[in-house]
């Protein structure tokens, strides 16, 4: 990302942030800055959020790879940059029966990873079936798995952020609707994507203050309207 760009994007999210302020009662809002913007390179990435004044990161499975055996040096790295790790983009989760143990494996992996950072959320997005429209079984199912991970990573002390995204299970309102209503809302989570709700036909303010599950952080387009409070609001 060129710098001119970053700058002029993040000079938006401090307008929307300032606004936010001037409308919020009880709302806690405390704003972070995704990394997916870097492409991979995650310590420019820190560098640069940090340096704009954002104090939370979310990076993605990129950060898995450069520090998956060290992550006391990552923790360090933030401490330094005085930037919490909000969430861990951990990946997908397949309806596919014969991936289900390396699925779990994996989240599982990620969770301690998270926690070894001093991080505070494990975010995952569900897949959609290929070649047909979900069914009824299909969001049994995921809510299941999605339960399943929460547990696994709530054993080791962080919880689960469900992330609903355009071409995944979750993409209309009705459909993250009905994931969340299969999953065990002590285990799960929904991590909102405005921009995302809103392109599917949703009205972003609505989920938190309607669902049986609790928003652990809200990830917001620039270009969507504003949404309702949660502790961090993560910018893309």
């Amino acid at each position: 990302m060129k710098r001119r760009e970053f700058v002029a994007t993040t000079l938006s999210v401090a307008a929307t942030a300032g606004a936010w302020r001037l409308h919020r009662s009880r709302a806690n809002i405390r704003f972070g800055y995704a990394a997916i913007t870097w492409g991979g390179n995650d310590a420019l990435a820190i560098d640069d959020i940090a340096a704009l004044g954002f104090r939370g990161v979310q990076l993605r499975q990129s950060a898995v790879t450069t520090w998956g055996d060290r992550p006391g040096e990552l923790k360090q790295l933030l401490a330094e940059r005085k930037l919490t790790l909000v969430a861990l983009s951990s990946g997908d989760v397949s309806l596919d029966p014969a991936a289900e143990q390396d699925t779990l494996a994996q989240h599982a992996r990620n969770a301690r990873f998270v926690r070894d950072v001093g991080g505070r959320y494990l975010q995952v997005i569900d897949e959609r079936p290929r070649g047909r429209d979900p069914i009824a079984d299909d969001f049994r199912r995921m809510g299941r798995l999605l339960t399943e991970i929460g547990r696994r990573s709530a054993d080791v002390g962080i919880p689960l952020g469900y992330h609903n995204h355009m071409g995944a299970l979750g993409q209309s309102p009705a459909e993250v609707a009905r994931v969340l209503d299969a999953a065990d809302p002590k285990f799960v989570r929904l991590e909102l994507d405005t921009g995302h709700y809103q392109q599917a036909g949703g009205d972003p303010p609505r989920p938190c203050g309607t669902m049986r599950v609790g928003c652990c952080s809200c990830t917001s387009k620039i270009s969507t309207r504003r949404t309702g409070s949660s502790s961090w609001a993560a910018v893309a």
